[in-house]
């Protein structure tokens, strides 16, 4: 993202003051964009590859859970499954 904003300001420089986030791809720019410079502990997961990437875990556990309680596993084993492959 930081390269295509670097692009449009090459582009068109008078659009600068209307981009929130760094232009350059530098290790500050980065952090900025992903949102590690002001929550350090918990921007990662507030950008979308984030969400992204929590919901995509979520669903892989339930689908693990169901089919281990479809296969024979009791309710607690098969919740069990399902939330180690969720944190995995």
């Amino acid at each position: 993202m930081n390269r295509i904003r670097g692009a449009y300001l090459e582009l068109a420089p008078e659009l600068e003051p209307y981009f929130v986030t760094s232009a350059y791809d530098d290790a500050r720019g980065v952090m900025s964009t992903g949102g590690w410079d002001t929550f350090p502990t918990f921007g990662g997961f507030v950008t979308t590859a984030g969400v992204v990437a929590v919901i995509d875990a979520v669903v892989a556990g339930v689908v693990v859970s169901l089919l281990a309680a479809q296969s024979g596993l009791v309710g607690l084993a098969a919740a069990t499954l399902g939330v180690a492959v969720a944190i995995a």
